[in-house]
């Protein structure tokens, strides 16, 4: 027996019962069939053993393995924690052309091996862009963390893509820096660069910046991050065999299904199927699509 302290309703003595014994495994498969019909945890199985007096050393972690192995708790659980799908944003549902609008982060850095020294290796980091409304996914090479590099890599995802309207960045030093310089271009001065032309104004991009270390907030860009992660060979490559494995790994990663649609033959037994779409197809179909 176990003696505790006195207290209003008296005092308070509980059987102690030993592990690893037949009498500890009856005891707490008993209590588990008496309460976990009425949704008891096994925190609050634990207080009815104590109120019976019983004494079962760990007995929370023996119940929550009773309750893992117990159909009927398991159904309950499960039916407890559906969770629907949240609202979608504006973003998300406004056809726009491919990248008008797009979530980017840094991923590395990787090692990749010297083009004249194969035993030499430099570092090399991943730009991972998403569209919010295609969710296509593209990869850029970054050859360093420095504003020049972090330019040039936008640079090159517009090239392919077209000039974007808005980025969505975490609030990391390398976009910071990156900021001020892809911002300024709706705001030239006029004694200094009278040269540049009116069309280069108008070619903004805002850069839309995110608190720092919150990845639920830009939850697109992060998953991609993962699946890029999960893909990317673990082994030192050249410059021309990253480049390739990312081509690879675009191409692979932007056949994944987005959605389908519903539709209809007539013939003479109406045959109803569904069309589905990969992230691939809705960048093709918005290629034309006017920026807004």
């Amino acid at each position: 027996r176990i003696k505790g302290r006195e207290t209003v309703y008296g005092k308070t003595e509980y059987r102690l019962v030993p592990t690893k014994s037949l009498l500890y495994d009856r005891i707490a498969a008993t209590f588990h069939r008496k309460y976990h019909l009425m949704a008891g945890s096994p925190v609050f199985i634990r207080a009815q053993l104590l109120n019976s007096g019983y004494y079962l050393p760990h007995a929370v972690k023996r119940l929550k393995s009773l309750q893992d192995r117990c159909p009927k708790c398991r159904a309950r659980i499960k039916k407890e924690l559906y969770t629907a799908m949240g609202q979608v944003g504006e973003r998300r549902l406004s056809c726009s052309a491919p990248f008008t609008s797009l979530q980017s982060d840094l991923i590395g850095p990787y090692a990749v091996k010297e083009f004249f020294n194969s035993r030499g290796t430099r570092k090399l980091w991943i730009m991972v862009s998403i569209d919010n409304f295609s969710r296509f996914i593209s990869l850029t090479c970054v050859e360093s963390l420095s504003k020049e590099s972090i330019l040039n890599a936008f640079e090159n995802h517009f090239h392919r893509f077209g000039r974007s309207v808005s980025i969505q960045t975490d609030l990391g030093t390398n976009f910071t820096a990156a900021k001020t310089d892809l911002e300024n271009d709706l705001m030239v001065d006029e004694d200094d660069m009278k040269e540049i032309t009116q069309t280069l104004k108008s070619a903004g991009v805002t850069l839309i910046q995110r608190a720092a270390k919150s990845p639920w907030i830009q939850g697109s860009v992060e998953r991609a991050n993962s699946i890029v992660k999960r893909i990317f060979p673990h082994k030192k490559l050249t410059v021309f065999q990253t480049i390739n494995v990312l081509e690879y790994i675009m191409y692979f990663i932007n056949q994944r299904p987005i959605g389908f649609e519903w539709e209809r033959y007539h013939t003479q037994n109406i045959t109803r199927y569904a069309s589905i779409y990969c992230a691939t197809d809705l960048v093709r179909n918005n290629a034309q699509s006017p920026t807004p």
